[in-house]
């Protein structure tokens, strides 16, 4: 739930629910300055998400996207990589711009035609 008072209403843990996405992202970021570097990390941390906050409401569904986002990002980076010869670090920003980009002027689509 986004609002920590409604999700105390309904009797959620908070304190725990923080300490996990903290400890979470924590372990991303550690992870990910180890093999992408510091730069990287928060690209791979940020745009993927933006990239899915207008699409989604739910909170859940909006994470799932963000991390599949991410994902596919790193995938097709690291893929198109590997098979020219290039350093991957740039190309992953590439390919999560590109999937960013895609998803705005979609979105910028959607909202001219309603």
């Amino acid at each position: 739930m986004i609002s920590e008072d409604l999700a105390a209403s309904k009797g959620v843990n908070i304190a725990m629910i923080n300490l996990l996405y903290l400890f979470l992202i924590s372990v991303v970021v550690s992870i990910g300055i180890k093999i992408v570097g510091t730069l990287l990390v928060g690209f791979l941390v940020v745009v993927p998400a933006i990239a899915a906050k207008n699409l989604i409401t739910n909170m859940f569904r909006y994470a799932f996207l963000s991390t599949i986002f991410g994902g596919v990002s790193a995938f097709v980076g690291f893929g198109i990589s590997i098979v020219f010869g290039l350093v991957p670090g740039p190309i992953v920003v590439f390919s999560g711009m590109v999937i960013f980009a895609i998803r705005t002027i979609a979105n910028w689509r959607l909202k001219l035609t309603v």
